[in-house]
């Protein structure tokens, strides 16, 4: 097994000024004001709810919510690997706390595409592409362990009749999500278990529509496939990867030998037209 080659920041010189950590101080206060600022927070009322809180149980909570996110680095080595076997577990859990910071502070969820970048960046065995699906898987587990916690707490019998979500009853809104759910897991359990075939459809069609790209979607789309491997099996998913390489490797050994060979054939054909022309010229002399 070949060794994960990470990237590593080259150590700062001791008389040079640490110039990384005073950005990093900078840039945490300027977003500590802003949103002691701007954010619209009633930082007295919040400071009476801490304090009348309790301690024990407030240290508990920030202990246990800041343990989530080396479980989260952990899970996440799982499943990418079928793509890129026992990656280290430092550039994981560094992608996985910038991409919470990154949820904590800008919208739409864009601490996931900067948690893929920086594992992509930091290892560049696994690609962009991957790491984005495999961080979708991440988020369908999660939907489906909460999707269960939630059918446990509707069981209850204290649970209210009637509760509403969005408008729309609880019943209607779980029913909805899990279909959702369903209906995702279906598509790529089928690109898991079809995958020479829909990525032969994926390459006809950018041949007809976008020949230019071809190289370059079919690899995005093959990692793509790479980043939801798992569903198949870790194990087997990392056997196919690396069969699929040492064929790869043996179909570049063999061409060059492959047009040797054609070469040759030519040449051996060529020697033959020339002895077969030579015995019709000595044939027409006779004949003269």
């Amino acid at each position: 097994m070949r060794p994960v080659i990470v990237r590593r920041a080259l150590p700062s010189s001791g008389s040079g000024v640490p110039w990384r950590p005073a950005i990093g101080l900078v840039i945490s206060a300027v977003l500590v004001w802003f949103l002691a600022t701007r954010s619209g927070i009633d930082w007295t009322a919040a400071w009476k709810a801490m304090r009348a809180a309790d301690r024990g149980l407030l240290a508990l909570s920030v202990l246990v919510v800041t343990c989530t996110v080396p479980l989260r680095a952990r899970r996440w080595r799982t499943i990418l690997d079928p793509i890129v076997p026992d990656l280290p577990f430092g550039p994981l859990w560094r992608a996985t706390a910038i991409g919470v910071m990154l949820n904590n502070l800008a919208p739409a969820r864009a601490g996931e595409l900067a948690r893929a970048y920086a594992l992509s960046h930091d290892v560049p065995a696994v690609p962009f592409a991957a790491a984005v699906t495999s961080i979708g898987i991440d988020r369908i587990f999660d939907a489906i362990v909460v999707i269960m916690l939630l059918g446990l707490a509707v069981a209850d019998p204290r649970f209210p009749g009637t509760p509403a979500l969005a408008g729309s009853s609880l019943a209607s809104t779980m029913v909805l999500v899990v279909g959702g759910i369903v209906f995702v897991l279906m598509g790529l359990y089928s690109l898991v278990f079809l995958r020479v075939r829909i990525l032969s459809l994926c390459e006809r069609a950018t041949r007809a529509f976008v020949p230019r790209l071809v190289a370059r979607l079919m690899d995005t789309a093959r990692a793509l496939a790479d980043g939801i491997s798992v569903l198949r099996s870790p194990k087997r998913g990392a056997r196919e990867r690396d069969q699929a390489r040492q064929g790869g490797q043996r179909q570049k050994i063999s061409c060059p030998a492959q047009r040797r060979c054609g070469q040759v054939t030519n040449l051996h054909r060529m020697t033959g037209e020339v002895d077969e022309a030579a015995g019709m010229v000595e044939r027409a002399g006779r004949l003269s």
